[in-house]
Formats: C-alpha cells, sequence, structure tokens
C-alpha cells in the first residue's frame, strides 16, 4: 500500500534507525535534511522530518538487511563515559523530534502527531533510565524540565506495551519518587 510520510507514521510502528528505509537521495537532498554532527541517535529526528516531506511511500514485508549487534555499539557499550553521552544524547534527540513537531504539527494527523510525541517521549523514558543507572537523575531531570520535556505525559501502548513500561513511566514522572529510587539503588548496587 502506497501512504504518505504522515500516514506510515501513524499507522505504524516506526523505526528511528534509518537502515530500516531506503529513500531517493534527491528527497533528501531537495528537502536538506542533514544528521546533526556530534551525537549519538542521530536518525531520531532525521526520520520524522524525511517522512514529513515523502509524499508517497511503501513498506516491504521482507527481511532485506540483517543488524549484527557488536559489544561495542551505540547501544550495548557499558563504558560509563560512553553511557554518559548516550544520556544527554537521550535528550537531545528528544528535543531534536520535538523541534520537527513544532515545525510540522499542523500538517499532521492527530494519529500521527500522538505517535510521533510518543516516540519523542520514549527518548526522555529511556534517557531517564540511563541517569538512574548512572546516579545522574537530578541534573537530567533538571535538563529534560528545562527543555520542557518533563514530565512527559505518555508512552504509545501501541509502541510501549505491558506492565513494565506502564510502571516504569508512572515512576519516571513522579521526580521525587525517581530520586528516592535512585538513591536507593546507589545504595544497594
Amino acid at each position: 500500500e502506497v501512504m504518505s510520510g504522515f500516514d506510515y507514521m501513524a499507522r505504524n510502528n516506526y523505526v528511528a534507525q534509518v537502515w530500516w528505509y531506503m529513500t531517493r537521495r534527491e528527497l533528501i537532498v531537495e528537502n536538506d535534511i542533514k544528521f546533526p554532527e556530534g551525537h549519538m541517535l542521530e536518525d531520531a529526528a532525521f526520520n520524522v522530518r524525511l517522512f514529513s516531506k515523502t509524499q508517497r511511500m511503501a513498506q516491504v514485508p521482507n527481511i532485506v538487511y540483517c543488524y549484527r549487534q557488536r559489544p561495542v555499539s551505540i547501544m550495548h557499550n557499558r563504558d560509563k563515559e560512553h553511557q554518559l553521552r548516550l544520556m544527554w544524547d537521550y535528550l537531545y534527540a528528544a528535543s531534536d523530534v520535538g523541534t520537527v513537531l513544532n515545525d510540522v504539527d499542523s500538517k499532521m494527523n492527530e494519529k500521527c502527531y500522538d505517535r510521533c510525541r510518543s516516540r519523542r517521549d520514549s527518548y526522555v523514558f529511556f534517557g531517564a533510565i540511563r541517569a538512574f543507572k548512572l546516579g545522574k537523575v537530578n541534573e537530567f531531570l533538571c535538563q529534560a524540565r528545562e527543555k520542557k520535556l518533563y514530565p512527559f505525559e505518555r508512552l504509545s501502548e501501541k509502541d510501549y506495551p505491558g506492565t513494565k513500561f506502564k510502571v516504569l513511566h508512572w515512576c519516571i514522572t513522579k521526580a521525587w519518587l525517581w530520586r528516592t529510587l535512585s538513591f536507593f539503588y546507589k545504595i544497594f548496587k
């Protein structure tokens, strides 16, 4: 089925990683869509920008790419400095997606906007979890609040189903609770 980029985001659990998609180079060049330099998760807003300019796209149900997980990849590297940088880049990604949402919200249907907002909020969610593990909850929540990304409303049930996400979301959005849990985590870790 051929659809617009907005319809695709509204109907599908679109993923942020660019390697999931094949795109005509002209679409990227003509719309001056670029990756931000110096950040991990740089494809977070790239795809939202790209899809907002896409008039016609289709999903192929075949697996045409295999992802190889490595211990030192962005998501699997356990080095503390890397994890700290990743935590802040989650916040950057949320802010960057928020910028795109502000730029194109009048063109989006409500379902698309909700999915994109949930995606934006998921970056704050996963950044807050990293902050918890790194003992940086206060700093992270202050920065998120300063960027008007915290507290966030909810995560999409479609994208993040189950009790685990509901409970964690509830805890994270209660700053006093998330700080308290982090304090005890550091003691008993």
